[in-house]
């Protein structure tokens, strides 16, 4: 369904818009509905008081006149179906055209190893989930705000341009390894300043996916476990006991 002509925010075209554009794509939610089709949705700062969970809603966060056809079910489109069937493969344990390693970091740390992930559309599946989230309207994704980072994102996923490893790195945490965090619930995204920069964080169904938009919130040592254009992309597990420590690492309140 469409309405009057506006201008999409991504084209920049000016046309009919749509009346739903997902700002996480819906494929994310999937593991989360129960049975009667609710969400598990929590506030991060209640969480982490011993609150109980906050919401049930019925449905994933979207927005009305964002984005036009063409920009949402195609140029969007192109890059969830592939990090649909990437992140699925992960879920069931099929890993298919992927090769999937575990190991150990040199502290110790849990590791798994994915290659044959392509480069340009994972990582752009995620900076346009970060962009979304810095153009929707919505309360719960108010503390995510880019400035002027949020044209450069535009222009990359407009353009099909992922740009380098260490230009926008994200960092891919899994919270199945603790069994003291509950995985089946989203949170709303937050932020974490510090004098490097600041960064932000999506929890989604027991991942985290962590997003360095200043060059100076990164630390370099940890670049090789970003998403690679070689192809390969290393997640993190959370130590067991050390989830609720990482969780309110990444949230400002």
């Amino acid at each position: 369904m469409t309405q009057h002509r506006l201008q999409c925010r991504l084209c920049l075209q000016t046309g009919p818009l749509l009346q739903k554009s997902h700002i996480i794509p819906e494929f994310m939610y999937k593991p989360l509905f129960d049975e009667h089709h609710k969400l598990v949705k929590v506030d991060p700062k209640e969480y982490l008081e011993g609150k109980a969970f906050v919401q049930r809603p019925s449905s994933g966060e979207y927005e009305a006149n964002l984005l036009c056809g063409v920009c949402d079910n195609e140029t969007l489109g192109r890059y969830e179906s592939y990090a649909e069937k990437f992140l699925t493969s992960l879920v069931t344990r099929s890993p298919g055209d992927f090769i999937v390693e575990t190991g150990r970091s040199e502290t110790g740390i849990e590791l798994t190893r994915c290659r044959n992930v392509d480069y340009a559309k994972f990582k752009l599946f995620l900076l346009s989930i970060l962009w979304r989230a810095s153009i929707s309207k919505r309360d719960v994704f108010s503390d995510i705000y880019l400035g002027p980072y949020e044209e450069q994102l535009r222009k990359m996923i407009k353009d099909g341009d992922p740009g380098s490893v260490d230009c926008f790195p994200i960092l891919i945490f899994s919270w199945h390894t603790d069994p003291s965090m509950p995985t089946g619930f989203i949170s709303q995204p937050g932020k974490a300043r510090a004098k490097e920069g600041t960064r932000y964080i999506f929890i989604i169904s027991g991942m985290s996916y962590v997003f360095h938009v200043s060059p100076r919130s990164f630390d370099r040592r940890y670049l090789p476990f970003t998403l690679q254009p070689t192809n390969q992309i290393t997640f993190f597990h959370v130590p067991p006991g050390s989830g609720q420590d990482l969780f309110r690492r990444y949230h400002d309140f």
